[in-house]
């Protein structure tokens, strides 16, 4: 199941939690990446969570940095309006 996100949970540029309107209560960055990563590869494909602007969907995906720390973000798309830094705050 698809899950929209429309809003964040954020730290400085680390998004603590995604919130939207098909989700109970917010959902803390561990477990959204666990449960991406569990839909398996690619992410772009695969993951159950988006954001989307002007019918224009992003999907939110994994990111691991060099210190193998991991990380979510949109993957890129055409606009910057559905960044998961630019969502209002939940």
């Amino acid at each position: 199941m698809k899950r929209r996100v429309t809003k964040t949970h954020k730290s400085k540029d680390d998004i603590l939690a995604l919130c939207g309107p098909e989700l109970f209560a917010s959902v803390p960055k561990e477990q959204a990446i666990r449960e991406i990563e569990s839909a398996g590869r690619p992410y772009s494909l695969t993951s159950p969570y988006y954001t989307e602007y002007n019918g224009i969907r992003a999907a939110i995906v994994v990111i691991e940095d060099r210190f193998r720390s991991k990380y979510l973000r949109t993957d890129p798309d055409k606009t910057s309006k559905n960044n998961l830094l630019e969502l209002p705050d939940c």
